[in-house]
């Protein structure tokens, strides 16, 4: 009864036989979501008077509850195989149209378009962009697509238990633009069968019967009679295939319902992990102390916090997955591959359950760490301007804002092309061929997709002897861990190149589809489907064995790319990501070992002290300035040394290498056959020999939280030490004074290592969370492809396919909004650097503008004034999302009315000044000009030109991290680096000291003073003997300070900067729209991974008097504050000469001074 029922009323058929009965009417409607109909309120009358008056899951939740009477629920229940059959066939059809409700609300959340034919009015034309369907509804795009994923609550009306619509949207009839925006965008039309001359909600009611949204419901609902059958004690689950009558004749046919089970989980899961990140980007902030705003809601009994929503998603994937598994077998060797393998192993949606549950968690563990949901760190700062273009008088934020212009350009470009595309969607007739071409849209834009992420492979490895067939464009998933040597860190970590690989041989089994050729392989799988014929032969999915070569470091620096391979053509985000993980663990070591260097340097000089001058380190007073607070030097170097140990904790890198190899071999775990595993063993071997080693490193967080703690009543104390007068001979005050600076830069060394091991987790995550969205991608592509092969030739299932896989430049549209939302997180940074305009100014800092960029969903209102495809920001009308056009259109706005007259940026105050490092900055006073040899004053200068040389400066972490090194180079380069900071205070020099006879300093009553061009002298250097031409490098490390422009207290602001290149985007043009090949990233220039890397100048011997032709213009410093925390003056010694030890003596005793020049221009900045 129940399948002659199920057969009778179909999606597809009409639901009366007799089509000549005149008191019939057929059915016309075709649209997949009108003929579900409502939810079930109660079981209906199933005869022929009434039958089309009712939707499809009124009838079959009818059917099953009526089925259950007679079963399982019956007085007697009865477990009896074919009724279960029968109970599980009619859940099944149920959870198709409750599948079906939700890929359609999860389309209508993922696709921004409002869809709107020529004859729109030109008002809604211009603002599409900021409009969308719900407008008047909800607040903004970010809350309607969290509606539409998870539903509404009751704070308004209707209450969510009105039916039909309950917590779904209601059909926005609402008399305003989101009317239009609704009406057009659903295609509501009067033609539903009740045509009364205007469209109403009654129109769009008989098209969406249930309303809009709740995917996450309707998902849930699509599992809940699975769920009710596993409850009951009466029900028996057997996994198998039966027979039913076709044609007369039995036939074997299996309704898949573990699939169909597992599927709606996967689908919820999907969905879960999408409202967990929109709600992490609506309740985002830049501000630490509204870090944990929205992450547990206010309303426990709603729970639509991130906390809840990341226990709701990871809870229910987890049980989802654990019910899915006992559903299923495992897999048996040489079972036969047809409709009676039902296992582990076919239902491929089990690796997408746990896959969405590891986005959750690092959705989650994001939030837990304060990092950006645009994935840019918190001080990216671009300096990547034109020196020129300075001088013309265009500023540091005007040059970032004009790319940040031409990349929301970009995004409405593909904004538009996306809305045609789904207009021409909505309208296509049901053919089986525009089907396939949907189809293969889905696969190369899944394509596309895989290589943003994996990038493609490399030439080498493609052919005949590589991994992959000849001809193969598809993704990298196998060596996608071979990076580039960048500029970055080959350097610091190139000999690790050099060192001997181990080959690992890994067997991979491998799934393809059997199109024509049994014998095809991974080309099948990644390479676009361009043998139409070929998709429709696709029947059954094959297994193959493939052998996979690695090349591992044996020195713990993950997989490295075999040596000869050339390039790759498209580089993906996982080697950015991976690239930045190495440098920053670099950093992180070369980190610890300037610290551990720092505290044996201390102790070392304590030893020569008490050595020379019988003066213990428990004899050397330490005193506050202000608390007059004393201490011992014995006390601080035990401190010292408790952080250092707690911060060389190591792990050993082999083992987890062998652990991570054996990880790839594909294995049975509950799930399938693992077909990604080749890709996740190959991230686990680079991962254990990096950084997790990352893990290991992360894992150092608790004995730093516990260093720190130790410390930080001693760093309060010592905040400004001083050592206190001792009654000694002058030299033995001389190495005091050294000891002092040193216990100085200990505090600036520790507090930067701690920084870098928060970068360090930072990168760990970002990796992770990059390849975990690199395989769920896969993992999602699998299964598309399947599943497509499954239902290729049931062409009425096309208007669902419509629905759920929308046309690619919907995700295109997604990638270039992102792209242009992080140039305008840029020009919001370049605009707060800038101004540097406190919280409380009325003006609008640019810190306000960080958090709506990383909220917003909407490019907002733009205008193409002048018809040369770059759109111009609009700041936001009376409806509408503001979008990032208002944003960078109120930063325009407020710059160009207010600020670059106000505060000085139109007219700039230009100064020269040149400053002593012996006077001003070591205070050693000058020989006079009597003296006829080297006075002590002389020596002493000398010994610190002594202290400040290093024996191979290619190994300094300032050196690694920031400077372009020179070729060819020597094992080791001496050379003098001078570490240094600069302050602008009154009544102090530059360098902080007080200010003394010759001293020089920088205006205090500028805001900022900013670097144009510098130079570097040497006094003496002319009768040393030496080169004509030295070369030195003048690299800021530290902080950027700025002062207020308009507070009158002095209020300072510190930016810790990474100055990351900017790539310039270009333009994109209407060819993007027939290229099913464009990406977002094909339009950069560059890549947001590199770092700006400074080149050394000459420096020139000192004639006493300023001249402009001694002056090197370095671009690289254009747009720095003078005032920094940190400096690095670095004077190679093979600069000076080929031997490089006399080059260091000479240059000791012959040159006096050493003065550094800065030609700056300055803005006053205004009240």
């Amino acid at each position: 009864w129940v399948k002659r029922v199920l057969a009778g009323i179909n999606p597809f058929d009409q639901r009366f036989e007799d089509l000549s009965d005149p008191t019939r009417t057929i059915n016309t409607q075709v649209n997949m979501i009108s003929q579900a109909g409502p939810r079930w309120e109660g079981s209906v009358a199933l005869n022929c008077d009434s039958v089309d008056d009712f939707g499809l899951i009124e009838i079959y939740e009818t059917v099953y509850q009526r089925a259950v009477d007679l079963s399982i629920g019956a007085p007697i229940p009865v477990d009896y195989p074919p009724a279960n059959d029968a109970l599980l066939l009619v859940s099944s059809k149920l959870a198709d149209l409750y599948g079906l409700l939700g890929n359609e609300a999860f389309a209508d959340a993922s696709d921004p378009t409002i869809s709107f034919g020529i004859s729109s009015d030109e008002t809604f034309l211009q603002a599409v962009t900021s409009v969308h369907a719900f407008e008047n509804m909800t607040s903004s795009l970010t809350e309607e697509e969290l509606a539409l994923l998870r539903g509404r609550d009751d704070r308004l009306a209707p209450p969510v238990t009105t039916p039909p619509v309950y917590n779904r949207l209601v059909w926005n009839f609402s008399r305003d633009l989101g009317e239009v925006a609704y009406a057009l965008n659903y295609d509501i039309q009067d033609t539903n069968g009740n045509a009364d001359g205007e469209f109403s909600e009654t129109d769009a009611r008989l098209t969406y019967p249930q309303g809009h949204g709740d995917a996450w419901g309707h998902y849930l609902t699509a599992i809940t009679n699975y769920y009710r059958l596993l409850q009951d004690d009466n029900f028996t689950w057997d996994p198998r295939a039966e027979a039913i009558l076709i044609g007369g004749a039995p036939v074997t046919v299996d309704f898949i319902d573990e699939q169909k089970f597992i599927r709606s989980a996967a689908a919820r899961a999907r969905t879960g992990a999408q409202i967990v990140g929109l709600t992490h980007r609506q309740f985002y902030s830049e501000d630490p102390a509204e870090q944990w705003k929205g992450y547990k809601d206010s309303n426990p009994d709603r729970g639509w916090g991130l906390a809840e929503w990341g226990s709701r998603v990871g809870q229910a994937a987890l049980f989802d997955w654990v019910v899915g598994n006992a559903m299923l077998p495992e897999a048996e060797e040489g079972a036969p591959i047809d409709i009676t393998k039902i296992d582990r192993q076919s239902a491929t949606d089990l690796r997408v359950l746990s896959s969405q549950g590891a986005v959750v968690q690092e959705e989650v563990d994001k939030a837990d760490v304060g990092l950006n949901p645009l994935g840019l760190a918190r001080n990216v700062m671009p300096f990547d301007i034109d020196p020129s273009l300075i001088d013309e008088g265009m500023t540091h934020f005007e040059q970032i804002y004009e790319r940040a212009i031409v990349a929301l350009s970009n995004a409405a470009t593909v904004f538009n092309f996306a809305n045609e595309t789904t207009q021409q969607l909505r309208k296509q007739a049901d053919s089986l061929d525009e089907y396939k071409r949907v189809v293969k849209d889905g696969e190369t834009d899944f394509r596309n997709r895989l290589i943003e992420t994996f990038g493609t492979p490399y030439a080498d490895d493609i052919g005949p002897a590589g991994t992959y067939p000849t001809g193969y464009r598809g993704p990298d998933i196998y060596h996608y861990d071979y990076v580039e040597p960048s500029e970055l860190r080959d350097e610091f970590l190139g000999q690790s190149f050099d060192v001997p690989v181990t080959e690992f041989l890994v067997n991979f089994t491998d799934s393809a589809f059997s199109i024509d050729n049994p014998d095809n392989t991974l080309n099948v799988l990644i390479n676009d489907a361009s043998n139409e014929d070929g998709i429709d032969a696709a029947t059954n999915v094959e297994y193959f064995e493939r052998t996979v070569e690695y090349n591992v470091s044996t020195d713990g620096l993950g997989l490295v790319k075999p040596e000869g391979w050339g390039r790759r053509r498209v580089t993906g985000r996982l080697q950015e990501t991976r690239s930045d993980l190495l440098q920053l663990y670099a950093e992180y070591r070369m980190a610890l070992s300037d610290y551990t260097g720092i505290i044996d340097e201390i102790i070392d000089t304590a030893d020569l002290i008490e050595e020379r001058f019988g003066i213990r380190a428990d004899q050397i007073d330490l005193m506050e300035s202000t608390a007059n607070t004393i201490a011992t030097m014995d006390v601080l170097i035990g401190s010292m040394q408790l952080t250092q140990f707690a911060l060389e904790a190591s792990k050993d890198t082999a083992k987890e290498i062998a652990n991570a190899i054996a990880e790839a071999l594909p294995k049975s775990s509950g799930t399938s056959n693992d077909v990604t595993s080749a890709g996740r063993g190959a991230t686990k071997a680079a991962a254990a020999s990096t950084g997790a080693n990352i893990d290991g490193y992360i894992g150092l967080a608790m004995g730093v939280e516990l260093a720190a703690e130790f410390t930080k009543t001693q760093t309060e104390l010592w905040n400004n030490i001083e050592i206190a007068e001792l009654d000694a001979e002058l030299e033995a005050r001389e190495n005091l004074l050294e000891l002092q600076n040193l216990v100085r830069n200990e505090e600036t060394l520790r507090f930067d290592l701690f920084g870098r091991l928060e970068s360090l987790q930072q990168a760990g995550n970002a990796y992770l969370a990059t390849l975990d969205e690199g395989l769920r991608t896969l993992d999602s592509f699998h299964r598309f492809r399947t599943e497509t092969a499954a239902d290729i030739q049931e062409s009425r299932y096309k208007d669902m396919a419509f629905r759920v896989f929308r046309d690619d430049l919907i995700q295109k549209y997604r990638g270039q909004f992102d792209l242009a939302a992080r140039y305008a997180y840029l020009a919001a940074r370049a605009y707060d650097f800038e101004t540097n305009l406190l919280e409380t100014d009325s003006r609008g800092p640019g810190q306000n503008f960080l958090t709506d960029i990383v909220r917003s969903r909407a490019i907002g209102i733009v205008q193409d004034n002048d018809g040369d495809g770059i759109f111009n920001p609009e700041t936001a009308q009376e409806f509408g999302d503001p979008g990032l056009s208002d944003i960078l259109a109120r930063m325009n706005l407020n710059w160009n009315l207010n600020l670059k007259g106000q505060l000085g940026f139109n007219n700039p105050q230009a100064e020269t000044n040149r400053f002593s490092l012996r006077q001003e900055l070591y205070r050693v006073a000058p020989s006079p000009e009597s003296a006829t040899g080297p006075t002590m004053s002389d020596e002493t200068w000398q010994m610190v030109l002594d202290t400040n040389t290093v024996e191979n400066v290619l190994s300094l972490p300032e050196f690694e991290r920031f400077a372009r090194p020179f070729f060819p180079q020597n094992p080791t380069e001496p050379a003098i680096v001078i570490p240094f900071s600069t302050r602008i205070n009154f009544g102090s020099n530059f360098f902080g000291r007080e200010l003394a006879t010759g001293d020089s300093a920088y205006n205090s009553t500028n805001f900022a003073t900013k670097i144009r061009s510098v130079g570097v002298w040497f006094e003496g250097y002319e009768n040393a003997g030496l080169a004509d031409d030295p070369q030195v490098y003048l690299v800021p490390v530290g902080q950027d300070i700025l002062r207020s422009p308009t507070g009158l207290a002095g209020e300072i602001r510190s930016f810790t900067l990474l100055d990351q290149v900017l790539p310039v985007p270009f333009p994109v043009g209407p060819t993007i729209q027939n290229d099913p090949d464009w990406l977002p990233s094909d339009q950069l220039t560059g890549s947001f991974g590199n770092i700006r890397r400074y080149s050394s100048f000459k420096a020139f011997p000192d004639s006493g008097d300023f001249e402009p032709d001694e002056t090197t213009t370095n671009s690289r410093l254009i747009g720095r504050s003078v005032w920094n925390t940190r400096w690095v003056l670095i004077i190679p010694a093979g600069t000076m000469l080929n031997d490089r030890d006399e080059a260091l003596r000479r240059f000791k005793e012959n040159v006096t001074d050493i003065l550094i020049f800065f030609q700056t221009y300055a803005y006053s900045g205004n009240k």
